[in-house]
C-alpha cells in the first residue's frame, strides 16, 4: 500500500521529506508560522491530487483497456504518482496562498530551493519500491550505484544517482538564494524557480533515458522524459517573452529556438540508438557504444541547460542593472 497509509518504510522517508522541506523553506523565507503552515496544508493535498492525476492521465489506457476497472485512478493507496504532477501541484499551490506571504517572490524561491532536498530524500526511497530500476550491467560489475536482484543480475541504480543530482541541486539553489537575499532585499522575478527547472529537467532528461522501470510509459518513452525536456524551452519561452516586454533587444529570440529544435532532434535519434532501433558507428577514445551514447546524450543536455541559463542570466542581468540605477 501507499506508504502515507501504511506507515512502511517508503512513508517513513515521505513523511521525513516533508518535515525536513518545510523546515528549510520556513529557514531560507522567514515567513510567518501562519503562512508555512497554510503553505504545508495546502501543499499536501494540492501535489496530491497533481500527481496522481499526471500519473493516471499518462495510464490512462492501461485503467481503461488492460485492467478494464476505472475506478482503480482512484486507488491512491495501490502507488501511481507522478514526480512532474507534484512539480505542477507546487506552483498551484503557490499561487493560491501568494496573497498571504510577506514576499510572494520569496517563498516561490525558497520553496524550489529547498526542493532538491525533498525529492532526494524521496529518490531514496524508491529502494522500497520496483521503480528506480536502469539498464542492466555485466554481473560482475559493482559499485555504489549498482544494485543486484535477488538472483543476481546487476543493474543501474538510477534512483541513487537521482538523489545525488538533486542533492547537489539543492545545495546550488541554496547557495545561489541566500547570496541573491543578501545583495539585495527584494527580487522582482523566481530566478531560483526557473534555476531549479532548467537543472532538474536537463539531468531528468538523462536519468530516464537509463531508467528501466517501465514507470509511466508513452509507446516507447517515457512520459517523465518528455516533461522533463519541457522544462528548460518553456521556462526559456517565459523569460523571453520577459525580455520582449522590457523592449530587451537580442539574438536569443532567434538563437534559442533553433537550438531547442536542433537539440530535440540529436536526442531523439539518440534516444533511438539507446534503444537499439537505430545504429552509428563513431568511435570515441575506444570507449564503448554505451558509454559513448551517453556521453553524446550528457552533452545534449548540458547545452539544454546552458542556453537555458543563460537566458535567465541576461533577464537577471538587466534587472539587476535597473535596481542598482534606481
Amino acid at each position: 500500500m501507499f506508504g502515507f497509509l501504511d506507515s512502511n518504510y517508503y512513508g517513513i522517508f515521505v513523511a521525513l521529506a516533508i518535515l525536513v522541506y518545510f523546515i528549510i523553506v520556513k529557514f531560507l523565507s522567514k515567513d510567518d508560522n501562519t503562512i508555512i503552515l497554510m503553505f504545508s496544508a495546502t501543499s499536501s493535498m494540492v501535489c496530491l491530487f497533481c500527481s496522481r492525476l499526471v500519473y493516471v492521465a499518462v495510464n490512462f489506457a492501461y485503467y481503461i483497456f488492460e485492467i478494464e476497472n476505472p475506478k482503480a485512478m482512484f486507488f491512491v493507496w495501490d502507488g501511481g504518482f507522478s514526480l512532474t504532477g507534484l512539480l505542477l501541484g507546487l506552483l498551484l499551490s503557490l499561487s493560491l496562498i501568494k496573497k498571504y506571504a510577506r514576499d510572494y517572490i520569496k517563498l516561490y524561491n525558497a520553496s524550489f530551493a529547498a526542493l532538491g532536498v525533498f525529492i532526494s530524500i524521496i529518490r531514496l526511497a524508491e529502494r522500497f519500491t520496483n521503480v528506480g530500476i536502469g539498464k542492466s550491467l555485466s554481473d560482475d560489475v559493482t559499485g555504489i550505484f549498482v544494485i543486484k536482484d535477488a538472483w543476481g543480475f546487476s543493474s543501474i541504480a538510477v534512483y541513487k544517482i537521482e538523489a545525488l543530482i538533486a542533492l547537489i541541486i539543492a545545495i546550488i539553489l541554496i547557495t545561489l538564494f541566500i547570496k541573491l537575499y543578501n545583495k539585495k532585499s527584494s527580487i522582482n522575478y523566481p530566478y531560483i524557480v526557473w534555476l531549479f527547472f532548467i537543472l532538474y529537467g536537463g539531468t531528468q532528461v538523462i536519468m530516464e533515458s537509463i531508467r528501466n522501470d517501465g514507470h509511466m510509459m508513452l509507446l516507447f518513452v517515457h512520459a517523465q522524459q518528455i516533461f522533463a525536456f519541457a522544462m528548460p524551452v518553456i521556462v526559456s519561452i517565459i523569460v523571453l517573452k520577459q525580455l520582449r516586454k522590457k523592449n530587451i533587444k537580442t539574438s536569443l529570440n532567434v538563437i534559442a529556438p533553433i537550438s531547442f529544435i536542433i537539440l530535440l532532434a540529436l536526442g531523439m535519434a539518440l534516444e533511438f540508438v539507446l534503444d537499439g532501433r537505430l545504429h552509428f558507428n563513431l568511435k570515441l577514445f575506444g570507449i564503448s557504444d554505451f558509454a559513448r551514447n551517453y556521453i553524446l546524450f550528457s552533452l545534449i543536455c548540458i547545452i539544454l541547460m546552458a542556453l537555458s541559463i543563460y537566458i535567465v542570466y541576461t533577464l537577471y542581468k538587466y534587472d539587476d542593472k535597473k535596481t542598482l540605477h534606481n
